[in-house]
């Protein structure tokens, strides 16, 4: 169907699980597209309709932010807020197993076969307040966020004295020079 490439270009992507080893989830949602005041609004919903703790909005990349609640909520809990909320492609491809992932390291694009990457380190830009806090929260969570972005997270009597976490590294792999980037995105 497309020919074989001869070359390669791979890159390296680290997330980090969603889930804890108690079994309970964190909340990321990965919000292409949306401006801050977007991402805001989605935010203020989820803090309304689910009764969440304070949402951090993090500015991704260009256009693109992220959003990151730390109270632990079960599986299914998380799921439903990621399809009521997020782009409906969120659950499927965001999913590994029963855990959701959320990259850490800066965006890679490809564009004409060559990988392009912001380099940007993702940066805080809102935190949306919750009048809710009575959910225990992730502190190995707050602890990644903070040493992988320099987000400064106030820990309060709510977050948990976990320090266990999972990292997903993908190797992705892009086909150099093939038009249309037809293998682009494989990963291994």
């Amino acid at each position: 169907m497309f020919d074989e490439p001869t070359e390669w270009q791979e890159y390296f992507s680290i997330g980090v699980g969603s889930r804890q080893p108690n079994g309970k989830h964190c909340l990321f949602l990965d919000l292409d597209d949306y401006s801050k005041k977007q991402a805001e609004k989605v935010a203020q919903g989820v803090i309304d309709d689910y009764a969440v703790s304070d949402c951090y909005i993090v500015k991704s990349s260009a256009g693109n932010h992220h959003l990151v609640n730390f109270d632990l909520m079960g599986f299914e809990t998380v799921t439903k807020i990621g399809k009521d909320y997020a782009h409906g492609t969120w659950v499927k491809h965001r999913k590994k197993g029963r855990d959701y992932v959320l990259r850490i390291t800066p965006k890679v694009e490809v564009t004409d076969g060559k990988i392009i990457g912001s380099g940007v380190k993702p940066e805080l830009v809102s935190i949306v307040k919750s009048p809710f806090n009575y959910r225990q929260k992730s502190n190995a969570l707050r602890t990644v966020f903070q040493d992988a972005w320099g987000i400064r997270i106030q820990k309060d009597r709510h977050f948990d004295n976990s320090k266990e976490y999972k990292f997903h590294i993908y190797r992705m792999c892009f086909a150099k020079g093939n038009k249309g980037d037809k293998n682009a995105g494989a990963r291994k």
